[in-house]
């Protein structure tokens, strides 16, 4: 709680740009928290099979959901491309969402100055869910190769 007021209060001293995508970094890392403790309990060996596997149901279409969102701040915001701001589509918008979600960063897109922190908290968001998901799938996988 206390992460999302500072960086509404360093926000307010800056742009409106910056204010929005701190609001918008303070939004999601609730949500996040929520959805973290909403599933946590389902995630473990003591669940059975099916509260694991609809949780990671829940986890990948809130992953792709947040993938959408980020995309429309960066279609609003606009992109990088060859070394210039440019118009950007929404396959622009949706294919950088992606590669920063999953952190692979090619770099030949890049997040304009004012959302460079959305972007980078984007990857750090999204390389928390991945681990959540390839830790569920592998559970899933481990306890049917033990129930066998």
């Amino acid at each position: 709680m206390i992460v999302p007021v500072f960086l509404a209060v360093w926000a307010a001293s800056n742009t409106l740009e910056k204010w929005v995508a701190f609001e918008f970094i303070g939004y999601f890392s609730l949500v996040f928290i929520r959805v973290y403790i909403e599933i946590k309990g389902t995630l473990n060996f003591a669940a059975s099979r099916a509260e694991r596997a609809l949780s990671l149901k829940i986890l990948l279409g809130f992953s792709i959901s947040i993938i959408i969102m980020f995309a429309a701040v960066y279609k609003y915001y606009g992109l990088i491309i060859d070394e210039s701001l440019t118009q950007t589509t929404w396959m622009d918008s949706i294919y950088f969402s992606i590669v920063t979600w999953t952190t692979l960063g090619y770099g030949d897109v890049q997040p304009t100055e004012s959302i460079r922190l959305v972007a980078a908290f984007q990857a750090f968001v999204g390389y928390l869910y991945m681990g959540l998901l390839i830790g569920g799938i592998a559970g899933l996988l481990f306890n049917k190769e033990q129930n066998a």
